[in-house]
């Protein structure tokens, strides 16, 4: 019976449990945000992971020194606090003042208290985002029960050569407050990252309107590495999108169409 334990600790190791939060968000109003998705987060079980849209606690601005904190702030101690209690990690993005610097960084936690970043590499100049921001150079893989993870932000999503795998993740995650003018982009970029990628990817986008008067759909969505949606839709309600992925479905879907092996071969120059 030890034998058939182990195997079915095994199978359940391959699995990986995400919770993604569609949330519409309080415009800049991080004791708002916090106070809703503690709730939401309470009601969590039994997850191995629960992805926050971009700037999670206060809507996406570029109002940098308003809203910015630091690597100890409050929002860093809420998330180690809310990774430890629940037993998963979380990933999430927020304005982090750094050296003087301000950052959009995708700040990760989990509850052996390890904290990883990725600093957005692609900033949105549109919104100048540019000209406040510094932008990040370096790619993050984390691991989650033996689930090698890639994070990404929004505007990140337009630049394939970015998130290129080179066999070396599962999952590739989206973190986004991406508008609703331009949802039809956003849901096609996701599915070519996973198809091109031989990967899950997992988009998780807000929805409501900003204090910009910008309105955003969600459409948060689950893709597996055959370019399939996982996940029941979810529109522009908010809510929670649950999904269970499959570590052996990245392994069949490689062994029987290994299409990395003709990979172009590239190095990225920063």
């Amino acid at each position: 019976s030890m034998m058939y334990f182990c195997i079915i600790k095994q199978i359940e190791m391959e699995k990986l449990v995400v919770a993604v939060l569609q949330l519409d968000l309080f415009w800049e109003d991080k004791n708002r945000n916090l106070e809703k998705i503690d709730s939401i987060i309470d009601s969590l079980n039994m997850v191995n992971l629960i992805v926050l849209p971009e700037m999670f606690n206060t809507g996406y601005t570029t109002n940098a020194s308003l809203n910015a904190e630091t690597m100890n702030g409050h929002t860093i101690n809420w998330l180690k606090d809310k990774s430890k209690t629940k037993n998963c990690t979380i990933i999430s993005s927020m304005i982090i003042k750094d050296d003087d610097k301000y950052f959009n960084r995708a700040v990760i936690v989990n509850p052996q208290e390890d904290v990883f970043c990725y600093d957005k590499r692609h900033l949105f100049r549109f919104e100048g985002e540019k000209d406040i921001f510094t932008n990040g150079n370096k790619q993050l893989i984390f691991n989650v029960s033996g689930w090698r993870i890639m994070p990404q932000i929004c505007y990140d999503l337009r630049f394939p050569v970015w998130s290129r795998n080179n066999n070396n993740y599962d999952l590739l995650i989206y973190i986004a407050n991406w508008p609703a003018k331009r949802n039809d982009h956003w849901l096609k970029l996701l599915y070519a990252r996973a198809i091109e990628n031989q990967c899950y990817v997992v988009g998780c986008n807000r929805t409501g309107k900003d204090g910009n008067g910008i309105e955003y759909n969600g459409n948060s969505l689950v893709i597996d590495p055959w370019g399939i949606k996982v996940n029941k839709n979810i529109d522009n309600r908010e809510g929670i999108v649950f999904v269970e992925l499959i570590k052996d479905r990245i392994k069949k879907c490689r062994d029987n169409f290994p299409v990395y092996l003709d990979n172009d071969r590239f190095n990225i120059l920063q």
